[in-house]
């Protein structure tokens, strides 16, 4: 059978037991280009020949499989005449070679590489710069190609007194690429946003640091730990965005940080929202989160309203549409979001609020023309030692699997009555509280995007796509290997899948943890629940996550997809970190077409950025109209070279040879560390900021 040439180079034979008693190999290695497998491949032996000869050879290959081929060999008796016999060759992957000494020291090898090269992922850098040219090492930035990439993500997880964060807990750490033309060179800026936090836990006269604060992920080892209660501290890493001339860095836990778009100075929170009205709820609720508000303001030093990090574009009517939870959610039954979607002038022009019947982590959600979606990620309470400074704080909760279905949450954008929160509900006058149920468990985690559709019977089809893996595999306290006792990750956290594959609706989530996955409904104009399930992506055989896609389609039916995903290429890193950007062509799920781009051994991608061309048309209702027009953005984290590459790709020709567009080399001293969301936007945008940010 016909074998990839990027599945091995070489193979070689070993000297193993495999051979007839009285055959003895006499050159122990044949090494053969992949593409001689199938042609004749000559071995040395020595003995008579008695029985049919049967030799093994290791190849090189993904986990999971080998590969059968037959061919022609040549062997030799002792008198040296030699007779040519059509033998199988079976190649295998290095768990089957018999020779378990030789096996066990590679696989030993090759364990110890993958444990650095994850470290390198997450290390840290101490260094801000300011405005560094990079180097083109590979192809050539595009004329049409001009604007700003921001990235946000944790700089520092180890201070100076033996402390090691969780990666969600580190210091924001804020990076810039601008872009100006094909005849300009393209500079780097990076700075750390000066939180609060930061200036308590930053000594800048002696450049070190001392975490005093856990965070809700970490416990601290060099520092106080039992009884310290000082724990959520906003580090403004997880995501930027800009509107309205604004460039802010976002935190599940607080508010925006607001940063200058061309200095990258933080200049301070910023007060997106107001409750002028306040929230009334249940009374009950109302009375109990009276009682916790003073220990969650002052221990805690939690805002009213935590801002999700996670926000929307509504491209149609140009708003930007954020979402927040209430403080006191974290230790009550009770779940209480509020919607604001605000204007081109940083207006408030719709707010509604929701109190669900839920304990609910919400990460991400969806947003379509009459509907924020939420699938409900349940949690529960569990230790009160997060509390004593024994555990991390995030471990005073535990995901709640004790039903067999996911809810799913339809809450309307209409204006809703805010002195009962129960409003006018939808369109088809559909009780929001409550939930569809999606066969099987699952928990949630990034939106790829949601949309909907109504049918000549006035029926609507809501649709959402995103990532999801099964409760069993998702770890609230270890994610991503953290274990506050080692100053190191382990990455086998991430890389071990779950036997409960009955957990999830897709069932492939116990083969690859984390998966691409369409959730859709069907109501009736009433809003009776016709169909609700998921579907797979079931030509996407790797595990993924980072979701993308072209922003001028949000909101609509895509033809294309983009995520981050792991080939399976590395035994020891079969699905995390992620090495290759995958593409999903076509509007059936289950019959999607899959190309992808290889960032090559040892080498990591981040979350990939779809960019339109700027020259073509930008209405997806125009018949000249490419949704994949466009380019597609990454970082590179090459763990062997321990440098950072920022990625241009031609998102047209992904899973073509000359997909790559450019690669630009970072400085070795200024190699990153892992970044969690960004954003870009346009030269003109990026100098309207620069703007608004000098006369506030």
């Amino acid at each position: 059978m016909p074998v990839s040439s990027n599945m091995a180079s070489v193979f070689r034979s070993s000297r193993t037991s495999f051979c007839s008693s009285d055959l003895e190999v006499v050159s122990c290695t044949q090494s053969l280009p992949i593409d001689q497998l199938q042609k004749p491949a000559t071995f040395s032996v020595a003995g008579r020949i008695r029985k049919p000869l049967r030799i093994r050879c290791a190849l090189r290959l993904p986990p999971r499989g080998s590969i059968t081929t037959a061919t022609t060999i040549s062997v030799g008796n002792r008198s040296g005449s030699a007779r040519r016999l059509k033998k199988e060759l079976i190649f295998q992957s290095p768990a089957d070679i018999e020779d378990p000494d030789v096996e066990k020291s590679k696989l030993r090898a090759l364990s110890e590489e993958a444990f650095r090269d994850y470290q390198f992922l997450f290390r840290a850098q101490r260094n801000e710069v300011e405005s560094i040219p990079l180097t083109v090492v590979e192809g050539a930035v595009p004329d049409d190609f001009a604007g700003v990439y921001y990235l946000c993500g944790s700089g520092i997880l180890s201070d100076d007194h033996g402390s090691q964060l969780h990666p969600l807990d580190g210091h924001g750490y804020l990076r810039k690429f601008l872009f100006t033309g094909a005849s300009c060179p393209v500079m780097y800026s990076a700075r750390y946003i000066d939180t609060e936090a930061r200036q308590q836990e930053f000594d800048k006269e002696n450049k070190t640091w001392k975490f005093t604060y856990r965070g809700a992920f970490s416990l601290l080892q060099g520092g106080h730990r039992f009884g310290n209660l000082k724990v959520m501290k906003n580090v403004a890493n997880t995501s930027v965005l800009q509107w309205a001339g604004r460039l802010m860095c976002l935190y599940e836990g607080g508010l925006p940080y607001e940063m200058d778009a061309v200095t990258l100075n933080t200049l301070g929170l910023f007060r997106l929202l107001s409750n002028p009205q306040g929230t009334l709820r249940s009374a009950a609720v109302g009375v109990v989160g009276k009682l916790i508000q003073p220990i969650l303001k002052g221990v805690f030093d939690m805002p009213e309203e935590r801002m999700l990090s996670h926000v929307k574009y509504d491209m149609k009517r140009r708003r930007l549409v954020v979402m927040t939870c209430r403080r006191e959610d974290m230790v009550l039954p009770k779940s209480t979001f509020t919607m604001y979607e605000l204007n081109t002038s940083m207006q408030v022009v719709q707010r509604n609020v929701f109190t669900l019947d839920e304990q609910l982590v919400i990460h991400d959600w969806g947003l379509t023309d009459n509907h924020y979606v939420l699938l409900a990620n349940r949690v529960k309470l569990n230790s009160a030692g997060s509390l004593a400074g024994m555990a991390p704080m995030i471990n005073c909760l535990s995901v709640d699997d004790t039903l067999p279905y996911t809810p799913l949450f339809l809450l309307p954008r209409k204006l809703v009555d805010y002195q009962t929160t129960r409003g006018s509900a939808n369109n088809t006058g559909r009780d929001w509280r409550i939930p569809l149920k999606i066969p099987g468990r699952m928990w949630f985690i990034h939106t790829a995007n949601a949309f909907e559709e109504v049918d000549r019977d006035g029926n609507i089809h809501l649709v959402l796509d995103g990532t999801a893996c099964s409760y069993d595999w998702f770890s609230l306290l270890h994610m991503f290997g953290y274990e506050w006792q080692k100053k190191w990750l382990d990455p086998t956290y991430m890389n071990t899948v779950s036997n409960d594959s009955v957990s999830s609706p897709a069932a492939r989530l116990d083969e690859n943890p984390i998966q691409l996955v369409r959730v859709s409904t069907l109501l009736s104009p009433e809003g009776k629940e016709i169909r609700t399930e998921c579907e797979e992506f079931e030509n996407n055989k790797c595990a993924c996550d980072f979701p993308a896609l072209n922003p001028l389609i949000a909101g609509s039916r895509q033809e294309h997809t983009y995520l981050a995903a792991a080939s399976g290429r590395r035994q020891a890193l079969p699905y995390f970190p992620f090495d290759t950007l995958v593409k999903l062509s076509g509007h059936d799920a289950t019959e999607a077409k899959v190309s992808s781009w290889f960032a090559g051994k040892r080498s990591f991608v981040g979350e990939p950025i779809f960019v339109p061309r700027s020259n073509v048309a930008k209405s997806p209702d125009s018949p000249d109209f490419r949704e994949d027009d466009g380019y597609l953005l990454t970082i590179q984290y090459a763990a062997a070279e321990e440098v950072c590459y920022f990625v241009i790709l031609d998102a047209q020709r992904i899973g073509k040879q000359d997909a790559l567009v450019a690669r630009l080399r970072l400085p070795a001293k200024y190699a990153f560390p892992f970044g969690f969301h960004g954003f870009w936007t346009d030269l003109d945008e990026y100098v309207q900021s620069a703007a608004s940010t000098n006369t506030n």
